[in-house]
């Protein structure tokens, strides 16, 4: 446990030692010289905290998750023995295997594997946040507090969230060659990152409160037919059918202290979207509207799964947009200092709950050096 509490507390101390000062004047839209002037800060805290991050994950031990020793027997020993393409493969889930392929170039090490993934996915995080966030240092704070812990046992879906957030940020500067590629690339290590499509749909739509209407009925109906949208979605993907009626998740998805923090967010959004219009230029406007309608949809499959208990980890292709729209959103505000303070506490709770609250097997980190919970050969 102390691993995670360090793995916060030094990304306080990084950000406060390195000094990085925000994009935006109070108040204002313009960008100014601070930007300029911080660059190089940015840039060490951004690899300090990708560092910090890959390391922790890459470097667990295989007790660490209840999904990491399935990882490595699945996906690598199986790729050992078998290769890459073979019958053994679920659907075409297949980046993880390519990745364990590669690494059986260098090693037949397995903690490599873990090594490699841990670090490809703190960059992709590191990287969105550093393109994305007007405050880089409080958005390294959310991520510690609010979604570093599960990267630790969600292997699959954490390296296809990041994919996915750089797919996102391609498309909003108009790659879209590259928003192509990486969302295949997620969508290949973990299929169930097909729902992040409405992302784009969002992005695209001119009329952003008709869309947020559209999404409010269409939950609406969600919830009054759960079943028969539960029993359709089985039928296309039969093989989550354990997972959606399973109670393995049950721990994650009991109502708690994060759903409170997710209403408490949405209607802050609502409020400065209603109330303080003249603090966004429009195209701000617009982007507070998708973190609105995004979070919405996750506060809803958080109510899913409060009976289909698989439901809880689809929560996390949309809420974690956080990590770059509460930073965003507080550095337009007057008193951002003491919110920021309140924010920091709010994430410790949150970290402490996911350290403590799961069933997961991320309780007791421990290195991989530390870890007599090998697996071995024969």
């Amino acid at each position: 446990m102390e691993v995670y509490y360090t793995v916060f507390a030094l990304v306080i101390i990084f950000g406060l030692i390195i000094k990085i000062r925000p994009i935006y004047n109070l108040g204002g839209f313009e960008y100014t010289n601070q930007y300029h002037d911080c660059k190089t800060q940015k840039i060490i805290y951004s690899f300090l905290c990708f560092l910090l991050f890959g390391l922790v994950i890459g470097l667990r031990g295989v007790s660490v998750g209840a999904d990491t020793k399935n990882y490595i027997l699945t996906y690598y020993f199986d790729v050992l023995d078998n290769g890459v393409f073979t019958k053994n493969v679920e659907g075409i889930e297949i980046l993880l295997r390519i990745i364990a392929w590669f690494c059986q170039l260098f090693t037949k090490d397995y903690q490599f594997f873990l090594f490699l993934t841990g670090m490809l996915t703190s960059f992709l995080f590191v990287n969105y946040i550093y393109h994305s966030s007007n405050n880089i240092a409080m958005s390294c704070v959310i991520f510690a507090g609010m979604f570093f812990v599960q990267s630790l046992n969600l292997m699959r879906e954490w390296l296809a969230i990041g994919f996915l957030l750089n797919s996102y940020l391609c498309l909003k500067k108009g790659n879209k060659c590259l928003f192509i590629v990486l969302f295949i690339l997620a969508f290949l290590t973990h299929n169930t990152a097909i729902c992040f499509i409405i992302i784009p749909i969002i992005e695209k739509a001119k009329n952003k409160k008709i869309a947020f209407i559209i999404t409010i009925i269409i939950s609406i109906l969600l919830i009054a037919f759960s079943s028969y949208f539960f029993d359709l979605l089985v039928t296309i993907f039969p093989k989550y059918y354990g997972y959606i009626y399973n109670d393995f998740f049950i721990n994650e998805s009991a109502f708690n202290i994060k759903d409170v923090i997710y209403i408490l967010i949405l209607i802050a959004f609502l409020y400065f979207m209603v109330f303080k219009k003249n603090y966004f230029s429009n195209d701000e406007y617009n982007q507070y509207y998708l973190y609105s309608i995004v979070l919405f949809v996750s506060i809803i499959f958080s109510l899913f799964g409060q009976k289909n208990y698989m439901f809880h980890r689809l929560v996390f292709y949309y809420s974690v947009f956080l990590i770059v729209s509460i930073p965003n959103l507080i550095e337009k505000m007057q008193f951002k200092v003491l919110v920021y303070f309140v924010l920091v506490i709010a994430m410790f709770i949150m970290l402490d709950r996911n350290s403590y609250s799961d069933n997961n097997g991320i309780s007791n980190f421990v290195w991989y050096w530390q870890d007599y919970n090998v697996i071995l050969r024969w």
